[in-house]
């Protein structure tokens, strides 16, 4: 390989509504690139991330997009600058146009300033007009300040200033990400209520409606363009967006068929492999049309018929725990309902059949579906009523029994699932011990060196005093997180980290607060992080496949919780000294999310971030999968997929682009059912991803059994350290100097974090 991390030479860096159609003259007009980040400097970190502030639902709902007019001529040329620019990438047209209608015009004399050096950077510019200094020289047709658009904390390094007399066309970041998160909201709404009009889909439940909502294209068609072929086979179904279609040649049909914005057509590719029975034409100049294709509705959401059988079983569960009582509700609130509807099956019994019989093990819940049961204690149980539920939900440690027998009266269908399904999200809680430390004050702990710092704190090893407990103390300063409006983000973290309990999350201890510091109680892991395993040696195959499918498990339970991670990489990946298995640690970006809702915050690191993500057009679970591609890349192959050279300096805008526009480049050696992961992982549209990661034959070979019961055989590693606790040799140790977070000044903060006191 000709980059490998695992050599001493090699230095990693880490980077950490009108329509507008193009006429000729317009085509004519400059249209150049950008100048990457000559004119500012986002925070650089070797293993920092990015993020903006928080994007609440209350603020998409409520924004519009205030239309600056300009010249159609002008904003035909804007929409082809921005189409062509990377940031707009894989972002829908209308999201474009919209985006053109709330640029503003910018005017300076020769010799005006248009930044300093210094400033905050939140303006991004097309110069229309004359040319701009700004470290180099910007003309008509180029773009400056790219990253302004995607994080919030860049600043200019250099003095912006007009040469000449200058037109420029300004969009400020938090119009870019209220804009095009608002159009996504909107677009979902508008696309749900076309779908419900279709008459194979109108049955389905309302999430399954949000999900696919979110699966659709936008196609755009000129006047006369044929959209479907008679005799072409089916892929897709559509629904008209905007303008007409016609209908053409169909058996039977004695003229032509015109739809309109909100019909549909095509529908039947979802249900049949059979060909085309028409030709469907745009009537009108861009006729738009939501596009539903065959492969991913199946990919998503499966055939019809299981995708309506499922929703059933849905709402069956749905009926079935809002009848729990409400000292339960907490546990059955826990359980991941997709996943339970899957494990669901159908049975049927005859007349006079035992459905379950007194004594035995209640293994099952029963819910009848068809036909009635008798007890032998003459109850008789119709549609709806349930058995074995109660002993599902039973606190005790002891095997429970059906109380009665219950026999089939006629013929009975009864959906049925494994007590030990709905049990499981509590099993996997009580897997991981359950430690609490009780402290209100940073003086009940003895404090020793750094293990790690971050953009507002640091982690400090400990010992609390009153038990002698080794322990990570992670130390925020309140006045930074105010400042930099992380506060509803480290809210969110604290609550996260308190709540999941799993043998592959780190387990925190407790939370306290005082005037000026929030402070977490972490549990220490003295093995390190996964990324100075990566460093010090090349890790065999086999390594990389263990530790892959523990990142896959420690997925898996973060997101049955609905919970996206978003800050995926090697550096929050920890070894647990004591079983050689890893630990998924520190949720400062992580998010909980309904199973149909996306979040529209830029955050990460940069290497791992998604492409969706930096188009600000919604995100959601994918965005791990994504992150977890390059995680795996970077085992095998010592460097993330769209990393600069080595020695090249760090550069958010040019690696986001990458992101969003390059191929991954694979070296020759590695394993081909590794590369497919990859490569399915890594692809550009979130809905292409693969999902079933456990089902991929590149972890054929894994006993997936034996690694959730930690096999303490399967590990290939566990570092060699010393019976003290604070010995933490292996820890990534970070230099005090490196960064000191007291010296930014912020200012006093009157918010107490009532909230942070594990007893309030």
């Amino acid at each position: 390989m000709s980059s490998k991390r695992w050599s001493s030479a090699n230095v990693r860096l880490r980077e950490r509504r009108s329509s507008y159609v193009q006429p000729k003259e317009v085509a004519k007009r400059v249209r150049k690139t950008s100048k990457f980040n000559v004119d500012h400097v986002p925070p650089e970190t070797s293993k920092g991330g990015v993020f903006t502030e928080r994007l609440e639902s209350g603020q998409i709902a409520a924004y519009e997009v205030v239309v600056h007019e300009k010249p159609v001529e002008t904003a035909e040329w804007l929409h082809s600058i921005l189409s062509g620019h990377f940031v707009f990438e894989r972002v829908d047209e209308v999201h474009v146009e919209d985006v053109v209608g709330a640029m503003r015009r910018v005017e300076l004399a020769a010799g005006d300033a248009l930044f300093r050096a210094g400033d905050k950077s939140s303006e991004f510019y097309v110069v229309e007009e004359g040319s701009v200094q700004a470290g180099v020289v910007f003309n008509e047709g180029e773009t400056l300040g790219d990253a302004s658009l995607l994080v919030d904390s860049a600043m200019r390094r250099v003095d912006g200033q007009a040469l000449t007399d200058v037109v420029l066309w300004s969009l400020d970041r938090e119009t870019f990400r209220l804009a095009v998160a608002s159009l996504s909201e909107s677009r979902a709404s508008i696309v749900k209520l076309a779908l419900e009009r279709v008459p194979i889909l109108r049955d389905l439940d309302s999430r399954l409606l949000d999900r696919l909502s979110r699966l659709v294209s936008l196609a755009r068609y000129a006047r006369n363009q044929r959209i479907i072929a008679k005799g072409a086979p089916g892929r897709e179904m559509f629904v008209v967006a905007s303008g007409r279609v016609a209908c053409r040649d169909a058996d039977g049909a004695t003229g032509d068929l015109v739809l309109s914005e909100g019909d549909h057509f095509g529908e039947r590719a979802l249900l049949y492999d059979e060909p085309r029975a028409a030709n469907v034409y745009a009537l009108d100049p861009d006729t738009r049309c939501f596009v539903v294709a065959k492969a991913v509705f199946r990919a998503h959401l499966g055939q019809i018929s299981e995708i309506l059988e499922h929703d059933h079983k849905l709402r069956i569960l749905d009926i079935l725990f809002a009848g729990v009582p409400a000292e339960q509700q907490q546990l059955v609130l826990r359980v991941d309902r997709d996943a339970l509807a899957r494990a669901t099956s159908l049975v049927a019994f005859g007349d006079g059949e035992v459905v379950v019989e007194r004594g035995e093990p209640a293994a099952h819940v029963l819910v009848v579906k068809s036909g009635t049961l008798e007890t032998e204690d003459g109850e008789v149980l119709g549609r709806g009523a349930h058995i074995g539920l109660e002993a599902a939900l039973a606190s005790s440690s002891t095997a429970v029994s059906y109380p009665a027998t219950a026999r089939a009266s006629g013929d009975v269908e009864c959906f049925r699932f494994a007590a030990a399904d709905l049990q499981h999200p509590a099993k996997q809680d009580a897997a991981a011990p359950s430690t609490t430390l009780k402290a209100r004050s940073v003086d009940e702990f003895e404090l020793f060196r750094t293990l790690g710092v971050g953009s507002f704190g640091r982690v400090k090893l400990a010992r609390h005093r009153a038990t002698g407990t080794a322990c990570a103390l992670k130390i925020l300063r309140k006045g930074l997180v105010v400042a930099t409006r992380q506060k509803a983000n480290v809210k969110s973290e604290r609550e996260l980290l308190v709540a999941l309990k799993h043998p592959m999350v780190a387990r925190c201890f407790g939370t306290f607060a005082d005037d000026e510091r929030l402070y977490l109680v972490l549990e220490l892991l003295r093995g390190g992080e996964l990324d100075g395993r990566m460093n010090e040696t090349r890790l065999e195959p086999r390594d990389v496949a263990f530790y892959a499918a523990n990142i896959v498990l420690a997925l898996a339970y973060v997101h049955s919780k609905h919970v996206v991670y978003r800050d995926l990489k090697p550096d929050n990946l920890m070894v647990d000294a004591t079983t050689g298995y890893l630990k998924l640690v520190d949720f400062g970006f992580a998010k909980t999310l309904a199973a149909t809702e996306v979040t529209y915050t830029m955050c990460g690191t940069p290497e791992y971030i998604a492409p969706e993500v930096i188009a600000g057009s919604g995100h959601g679970k994918p965005v791990d999968y994504w992150s977890f591609g390059c995680v795996l890349f970077e085992m095998l192959s010592g460097r993330t997929p769209f990393a600069r050279k080595p020695g090249a300096a760090p550069n958010h805008v040019l690696l986001f682009k990458a992101i969003k526009s390059s191929e991954v480049q694979f070296p020759d050696d590695i394993d081909p059912n590794a590369k497919d992961l990859v490569a399915a992982l890594l692809a550009k549209d979130w809905h292409d991803r693969v999902f079933d990661i456990k089902a991929h034959p590149y972890f054929r070979a894994v006993d997936w059994t034996r690694l959730e019961r930690l096999d303490p055989d399967a590990p290939p590693w566990k570092p060699h350290l010393s019976p003290d606790p604070f010995d933490d040799s292996n820890s990534n140790e970070d230099d005090e100097e490196d960064y000191d977070e007291d010296e930014v000044e912020v200012d006093p903060v009157r918010d107490n974090f009532d909230y942070w006191n594990d007893d309030d």
